[in-house]
C-alpha cells in the first residue's frame, strides 16, 4: 500500500495542479505544437515588425554599417530576405545546407549565392581560419567526428571512451593549421554555411535586450508556449539605450557573457582572459552590470583550478556575489587581514542588504567570536512551533495549513505572490500603461523601472497621489476589483492570476493595519523587482487580525533573502513569525483510502468508471463515498467481467468533471492512500 498527500486546492493560495492535469496540459500543448504550422514568410514578417520598432525607436543607435546593411536588405527580393532571416534565426552561425528546406523559397541555392555576393554569408570553407574552424567544430562536431579529426592529425593522446568536452580539450594540443588541410576536416566543413554579418544580431539585441533571444520568441508566442505583454503601453517608441556608445558597450559585454563556457574549458577560459585585457571600459549602467556579472561567473569557473587568479578576477567585479566570494576566498587562503579590510569596506558602504547581512554575519563569526549566523540564531530562538504529522514531510506548508484550519483559522499559501500581486494591481496603470514605465516590447518580462529600481524617482507624485486615494481598505479593495476586471489573465512578470487571488487580497486588506500596508507598498516602489522576494510562506488570520508565518521543518535553513524580508516587515510593524515544525503523529489526521476503476490500464488512454473513497481518522472509518462515472467511451467486455460495471450502469451517471469539485473537497487535507497510488492518483 502506498500513501501520498493530495493537493490542497481550495485552501491554498499558491495553487498546485495534480500531476495528471500537468500531463494532460503538456500532451495537449505538444499535440497542438506538432499539428500547428507557421505560414510562409512568417519569420520574415516578424523580422520586419522588429525593424519597424527599431526604425521608430533606435535609429540613433545604429552604426554606419548597420544603416548600410538595412538599405541593402530593403532592396532584396522577398525570397532572398526570407532566406537570410531563416539563417539568422538558427542557433549557430554555422548552418548545414542539408537542413535548409523551406516551401516559400523555391531556389535555395540561388538565394545563397546572392547572399554570399552581398558579403553576408560564406559558403566556401576552403580558406577557413583556425579560429573559425575551432568555432565550427565546437558548434557542430559530434563525438565521433571529433575522434576522426584527432586521428587525421595522428594525435594519439586520447581515449575514444572520453566524453565530448574532454575530447574538445585535446584540440588545444594539436595544430589546427594542419587539421584544416586534411580531407577529414574538408569533408566535414563542406556542407556548412557561415553567417558572417553582425548587424542582425545587433538589431535583435536592441529589440530583445539580450543576445540569446531570436525571432523564435514570436513563434513560441503564437504557438501558445510563451505569454507576452499584449496590452498597455508596450512598443511606445522608447529605445533601450540613450546613446550608441551605451548600446554598443552593452552589446559587447552581453556577447562576452554569452560566450562563457558552461564547464571548465581551458581553451575557452584562456580566450576569455585574453579578451579581458583588451575590452574597453563599459559605458552605461547596463554594460557595467553585464561586465560585473561576466567577471563573477568567469571567476567562479576559475575557482575550480586557480584560487589566486579567481580573486584577481573577482576584484574587478562590483557584483555583490563577487565581493562576497573574494572575501570568503581570501579568508580561506589565510589572508585574514585582507578579508577583514574588505569586510569593513562593505560594512561602511554595502551594495545591498544581502551583502550587508553577509558581511555582518561573517565579521561577527570570524573576527568577534560569534558562534552562529543571525539566520541560524533566529531559527534557534523562535518561540513559535507547530506539530505536523510526518506524512507531510516535503510539504510542510500544506501540513501547517491543514493543522491551522482544524483550529478554525483562515490560511493562504502566499509566499511572494500576495505582495507582488498587491503591488502590481495597485500601480498597474503606471507600470503597464504609462509610456514612461511600461515594458519596451511585449517580450520584456518586467517594466524597466522595476529592474532598475527608479519607479518612485520617475513617478513620485503619481505614486503619492495613488496611495493618498487609497486611505481606506474599502477604497483599495474597490480599486483592485476595477483593475482586475479590466486586466484579468494578462501576463505581467510579477505574479500569476488565480481564482483565489482577489479573495486573499481582500481579506488581507480588511484585516491588516492600513498605514503598514501603504508604507510597504511605498517602500516597494523604491526597490528593484529582485527585492520582491523572500516573503513568508503563509498568511494566517482569525476573526480579528492577520499575521504571516515562515514555516521551517527540522534541518531546514532560513535563507538570507528570507531573513532580510522578514526583518523588513517586522521593522515596519507587521506580525511575522518564524515557525519551527515538530514531526508528531496526529491522531486527527484524516486518511482517504481510494479505489478507482477504469476502462483500461493505461492512464493516458483510458477513463475512470467508478471512484470509491473511505475516510479514516484515528483508526476509525468516519465516512465512505462511491460514485459511478460516465467515461464517455465504451467499456470493454473484459473490464465489465473484471469490475461488474457495464455500459448500461454508467450511461446516466455524471461525467468526471461534474463530480471533480466535490471529490477535491472530500480529499482536501487528507493523506491519499491506495493499493497502487501511482495509478489511482494519476
Amino acid at each position: 500500500m502506498t500513501i501520498i498527500t493530495p493537493i490542497n486546492v481550495h485552501t491554498t493560495y499558491k495553487q498546485s495542479t495534480p500531476n495528471r492535469q500537468h500531463l494532460i496540459h503538456n500532451n495537449l500543448q505538444k499535440t497542438s505544437m506538432t499539428k500547428k504550422t507557421l505560414p510562409p514568410f512568417y519569420y520574415l514578417e516578424h523580422f520586419n515588425l522588429m525593424l519597424q520598432w527599431i526604425n521608430a525607436t533606435s535609429l540613433h543607435l545604429l552604426r554606419p554599417q548597420d544603416q548600410t546593411w538595412l538599405h541593402h536588405f530593403s532592396t532584396q527580393p522577398k525570397t532572398r530576405q526570407a532566406m537570410l532571416v531563416r539563417l539568422i534565426n538558427r542557433k549557430s552561425n554555422w548552418i548545414s545546407r542539408t537542413t535548409l528546406q523551406y516551401s516559400e523559397i523555391p531556389n535555395i541555392t540561388e538565394e545563397l549565392t546572392q547572399l554570399e555576393q552581398l558579403g553576408w554569408i560564406n559558403q566556401s570553407q576552403q580558406t577557413i581560419s583556425t579560429d573559425d574552424a575551432l568555432a565550427l567544430i565546437r558548434s557542430s562536431a559530434t563525438k565521433e567526428i571529433l575522434i576522426q579529426h584527432l586521428i587525421a592529425v595522428e594525435y594519439s593522446a586520447f581515449k575514444k571512451s572520453q566524453t565530448k568536452p574532454i575530447l574538445l580539450q585535446h584540440l588545444g594540443a594539436i595544430s589546427l593549421k594542419h587539421l584544416i588541410t586534411t580531407n577529414t576536416f574538408k569533408q566535414f566543413a563542406q556542407p556548412y554555411i557561415q553567417l558572417i554579418t553582425d548587424t542582425p544580431s545587433y538589431l535583435q539585441f536592441l529589440f530583445f535586450g539580450d543576445v540569446k533571444s531570436t525571432l523564435s520568441a514570436y513563434a513560441l508566442r503564437d504557438l501558445g508556449v510563451r505569454r507576452t505583454h499584449s496590452h498597455g503601453a508596450t512598443n511606445q517608441h522608447r529605445p533601450r539605450f540613450s546613446s550608441i556608445a551605451q548600446a554598443q558597450s552593452a552589446y559587447r559585454y552581453s556577447q562576452q557573457l554569452n560566450e562563457l563556457p558552461t564547464k571548465h574549458d581551458e581553451q575557452q577560459i584562456e580566450k576569455q582572459l585574453e579578451q579581458l585585457k583588451s575590452l574597453p571600459l563599459p559605458v552605461g549602467s547596463t554594460a557595467q552590470q553585464l561586465k560585473d556579472r561576466w567577471l563573477y561567473k568567469l571567476g567562479m569557473i576559475l575557482n575550480k583550478t586557480d584560487h589566486n587568479k579567481t580573486i584577481d578576477i573577482l576584484c574587478q567585479s562590483n557584483d555583490p556575489r563577487a565581493i562576497e566570494q573574494r572575501i570568503r576566498l581570501a579568508y580561506q587562503r589565510g589572508d585574514k587581514a585582507l578579508a577583514k579590510t574588505w569586510l569593513q569596506t562593505v560594512l561602511n558602504a554595502p551594495a545591498n542588504e544581502n551583502l550587508l547581512l553577509f558581511a555582518e554575519d561573517f565579521y561577527a563569526r570570524k573576527f568577534q567570536g560569534e558562534k552562529r549566523s543571525p539566520w541560524t540564531e533566529m531559527l534557534r530562538t523562535t518561540p513559535f512551533q507547530i506539530d505536523i504529522d510526518p506524512s507531510y514531510q516535503g510539504m510542510v506548508e500544506r501540513g501547517a495549513i491543514n493543522a491551522y484550519q482544524r483550529q478554525g483559522l483562515t490560511v493562504y499559501h502566499t509566499e511572494n505572490r500576495l505582495w507582488r500581486a498587491l503591488f502590481a494591481l495597485t500601480f498597474w496603470p503606471e507600470l503597464f500603461e504609462d509610456a514612461a514605465c511600461a515594458p519596451l516590447t511585449e517580450f520584456d518580462g518586467l517594466p524597466a523601472v522595476l529592474t532598475e529600481g527608479n519607479f518612485y524617482e520617475l513617478l513620485s507624485t503619481t505614486i503619492e497621489q495613488r496611495l493618498n486615494a487609497l486611505q481606506t481598505a474599502t477604497q483599495h479593495q474597490q480599486f483592485l476589483i476595477k483593475i482586475a476586471a479590466q486586466h484579468y489573465g494578462k501576463p505581467n512578470g510579477l505574479f500569476r492570476w488565480s481564482a483565489t487571488l482577489l479573495e486573499a487580497l481582500n481579506l488581507f486588506l480588511a484585516k491588516a493595519p492600513r498605514t503598514l500596508v501603504l508604507d510597504q507598498l511605498k517602500a516597494m516602489t523604491q526597490q528593484t523587482s529582485a527585492e520582491f522576494d523572500g516573503f513568508p510562506d503563509l498568511m494566517v488570520m482569525n476573526e480579528k487580525t492577520v499575521w504571516f508565518e515562515e514555516i521551517k521543518s527540522p534541518n531546514d535553513q532560513l535563507r538570507k533573502n528570507q531573513l532580510i524580508t522578514i526583518r523588513r516587515l517586522q521593522q515596519m510593524g507587521f506580525d511575522v513569525r518564524l515557525t519551527k515544525v515538530n514531526w508528531s503523529i496526529d491522531p486527527l489526521q484524516p486518511f482517504c483510502v481510494v479505489d478507482v476503476e477504469t476502462t483500461g490500464g493505461r492512464a493516458d488512454e483510458h477513463r475512470i468508471i467508478e471512484i470509491g473513497v473511505v475516510t479514516v481518522i484515528n483508526g476509525r472509518i468516519t465516512d465512505s463515498w462511491s460514485q459511478l462515472i460516465n467515461p464517455q467511451r465504451p467499456i470493454g467486455n473484459f473490464i465489465t467481467h473484471l469490475t461488474g460495471i457495464s455500459n448500461d450502469m454508467v450511461a446516466d451517471q455524471p461525467y468526471f468533471a461534474e463530480i471533480a469539485p466535490a471529490l477535491y473537497e472530500r480529499l482536501s487535507g487528507s493523506v491519499f492512500v491506495a493499493h497502487n497510488a501511482a495509478f489511482d492518483y494519476g
